[in-house]
């Protein structure tokens, strides 16, 4: 016995798919990337500790864009030497690092979602 089946809906998927919008489901999920990574260096800087103001300094201005979907957080280490000794040994403010970037990959996930949902909205 041969088993039949029926795939309706095709059509309306043929005709919502085009190469502009899956350029632009691309150049926004660009787009979010760059958005966590910089929430992410916000948030970094705001919870290191402070006594020069280096170390915070450099984690705000760590986010640089270097590609289409490529976007970095490029942490000074030459200069402050002690970022990622404070991330794990600071006696009240570690895992300054490590807590916001877990943060932003548990919502990562769902805002690349809706972020390619847009280009067909």
């Amino acid at each position: 016995m041969k088993a039949r089946i029926s795939v309706s809906g095709l059509s309306r998927v043929r005709t919502g798919i085009s190469t502009a919008k899956a350029y632009k489901a691309i150049n926004n999920v660009d787009e979010e990337i760059g958005k966590i990574a910089q929430e992410i260096a916000v948030k970094m800087a705001n919870d290191a500790p402070v006594l020069t103001g280096a170390l915070r300094d450099s984690l705000a201005n760590s986010y640089v864009r270097t590609g289409m979907l490529v976007h970095e957080l490029k942490l000074d280490t030459e200069n402050v030497p002690y970022v990622w000794r404070q991330n794990f040994e600071h006696k009240s403010k570690r895992y300054y690092i490590t807590r916001n970037v877990n943060e932003a990959r548990s919502t990562f996930e769902s805002r690349l979602a809706k972020a390619v949902e847009r280009a067909w909205n």
